[in-house]
C-alpha cells in the first residue's frame, strides 16, 4: 500500500473506534496509551504500539509517547511505586530476535527504554505483552543480545490459552532475576 492508503485506512479504523466508544464521538483516537496506579502503589503503563509505528523512521512509539513513557518510568520511580507493570502487544524481548514486527525490530527504541530502566534503578519492573501464539518468561538483559549483562527487567509474554510453553532457558533467566 502507498503512505495515502495506510493514512486512509488508519483514519478509517480511528473514526470506527471512537463511534464505538460514547466518551469520544466523533474525534480521532490519537493513541491509545494509558497508565493508572492501584492503591498498593503497582503502577500500569499501557502502551500502544500500533497507531505511532513508523519502520522507516525506526519508532515502535512515536517520539511523544517515548517520551511519555520515559517520564511514567521516572514518575513510577520518585513515587517509589512497588511494581510497574509495562503493558505492550508486541514482545519486547524474546528467543525470535528476528521478527521485525516487534520490539527487536526497533532495537535503538527499545535500548533507549532499557537504559532509562536501568539509569533510574528501577528493580521491580515487568514487562507484559503477547502476539507470539506462546506463553515465555524471560528476563530483560542490559544488552539483549548478550545474556552476560544485567537482568534490568521481566518479561512475560502470553498467547491463546492453548498455547505453547517458552523455551527452558527463558524460565532459567527469570528465575535467576527473581532470586535477586
Amino acid at each position: 500500500t502507498t503512505g495515502q492508503e495506510d493514512y486512509r485506512i488508519a483514519r478509517g479504523g480511528s473514526l470506527a473506534f471512537s463511534a464505538s466508544y460514547p466518551c469520544l464521538p466523533n474525534t480521532l483516537v490519537k493513541g491509545f496509551q494509558r497508565t493508572f496506579s492501584t492503591p498498593n502503589g503497582t503502577r500500569f503503563i499501557a502502551l500502544d504500539t500500533r497507531t505511532f509505528r513508523d519502520s522507516s523512521k525506526g519508532t515502535m512509539l512515536g517520539p511523544e509517547q517515548l517520551q511519555w513513557l520515559l517520564d511514567q518510568l521516572t514518575l513510577a520511580k520518585v513515587e517509589n511505586a512497588k511494581h510497574v507493570f509495562v503493558v505492550t502487544t508486541v514482545s519486547f524481548v524474546s528467543a525470535l530476535e528476528k521478527i521485525r514486527d516487534s520490539w527487536p525490530g526497533f532495537e535503538r527504541e527499545r535500548q533507549h527504554i532499557i537504559d532509562h530502566i536501568a539509569k533510574l534503578d528501577l528493580s521491580n519492573v515487568a514487562i507484559m505483552s503477547g502476539d507470539l501464539h506462546e506463553f515465555y518468561a524471560s528476563g530483560v538483559h542490559l544488552d539483549p543480545g548478550n545474556k552476560k549483562t544485567p537482568i534490568i527487567a521481566r518479561e512475560f509474554g502470553t498467547g491463546a490459552l492453548s498455547s505453547h510453553t517458552g523455551r527452558v532457558e527463558e524460565y532459567n533467566d527469570v528465575v535467576e532475576a527473581l532470586g535477586n
